[in-house]
């Protein structure tokens, strides 16, 4: 699966967290909860313009072929958990760190 952006205001997203939880007893719904907040918290604390200063087409090639979604939500569901165990700065620094890892520079 990969990131949809469906949430794309804060105040949106802060609902979203409020209540997000509530509904992780359905296995497809929370994956899909998790994806969303992945996505949101990637449009937001990413530097889309560094991504665009290079080249986006390779950006994204590369991220699709490493399977960066995958391996952000992976990590984040280890140990049975889901976003909502998490802090957002959490959250933030697997991207971080899992973006370093595929493209080598940091965000």
């Amino acid at each position: 699966m990969s990131t949809i952006q469906f949430i794309r205001f804060d105040v949106t997203f802060r609902y979203f967290t409020l209540i997000g939880g509530a509904f992780s007893n359905d296995k497809t719904l929370k994956e899909l909860l998790n994806y969303s907040v992945i996505g949101y918290i990637f449009s937001e604390y990413v530097d889309i313009d560094r991504i665009y200063e290079n080249d986006f087409d390779s950006f994204y090639s590369k991220c699709k072929r490493e399977h960066f979604t995958e391996k952000v939500y992976n990590r984040i569901i280890q140990g049975n958990k889901d976003a909502w165990s998490f802090h957002i700065g959490d959250i933030i620094n697997i991207i971080k760190e899992t973006l370093y890892n595929i493209e080598g520079w940091e965000v």
